[in-house]
């Protein structure tokens, strides 16, 4: 995601499908802040190349059915390069079910399923990438200021200025709640809730404590 922009994938082999699921797509509002980009792809393999190419996006909704790659396989070739993409799978058929939760799918529908269904699943899912931007936090190491970027890797301090990282925190997190600062210490969704203490530059944040009975699950911890 660049700025405040959500990007969307939409890649289904029907044209009239597609077109149909652009169409519900501009009639959501994205979160207060933002604006959606979308891109059309009628084959996984399309997308895939695009993803070759450096291409990213926040959302990905992907039929499973498809000539070439089919849906399962596009996912993962998302995942080969982005742990982090809301991919939501979309089937005339409950049988690629089991597969798609094994490419951490967010939500699995049925194309004979309600369309408010579909509608209300984006607006879960906006509301995801919108809370992954939020937890670009900002806190100070020492003296300096840095913005903290959340994955389900873990944590990475980088400079606003330049990008260089400062630390990381490599033990994991959660990809849809996220991390808070308060009084200097950041709350982590790590195995619990892991509170850390950031340190003077380029120095690894203390570790202060670790609940695992303060599972956040869905929600974002707030102090």
């Amino acid at each position: 995601m660049t700025g405040t922009t959500i990007t969307i994938a939409l890649c289904d082999d029907d044209d009239d499908l597609r077109a149909e699921l652009l169409a519900l797509v501009a009639t959501m509002k994205p979160p207060e802040g933002f604006e959606l980009d979308v891109a059309q792809y009628d084959s996984g393999d399309g997308l895939a190349n695009r993803l070759k190419a450096g291409d990213r996006f926040d959302i990905a909704i992907l039929d499973m059915m498809m000539p070439g790659m089919d849906g399962i396989e596009t996912a993962r070739s998302i995942r080969a390069v982005d742990a982090d993409t809301v991919i939501i799978c979309l089937t005339n058929s409950p049988e690629y079910a089991i597969q798609s939760y094994r490419v951490d799918a967010f939500d699995y529908l049925l194309k004979s399923g309600d369309a408010s269904d579909l509608g209300a699943t984006l607006s879960r899912a906006f509301s995801v990438v919108a809370s992954r931007e939020a937890a670009r936090l900002h806190v100070k190491s020492g003296t300096t200021t840095h913005v903290l970027l959340q994955s389900s890797k873990g944590l990475v301090a980088v400079e606003p200025a330049t990008g260089r990282i400062v630390w990381q925190y490599t033990d994991g997190a959660s990809t849809i709640p996220s991390a808070t600062v308060s009084d200097g210490v950041v709350y982590v969704p790590s195995r619990g809730i892991t509170a850390l203490q950031p340190k003077p530059d380029g120095q690894s944040p203390e570790q202060l404590w670790r609940s695992g009975q303060l599972g956040p699950a869905t929600a974002s911890p707030v102090v």
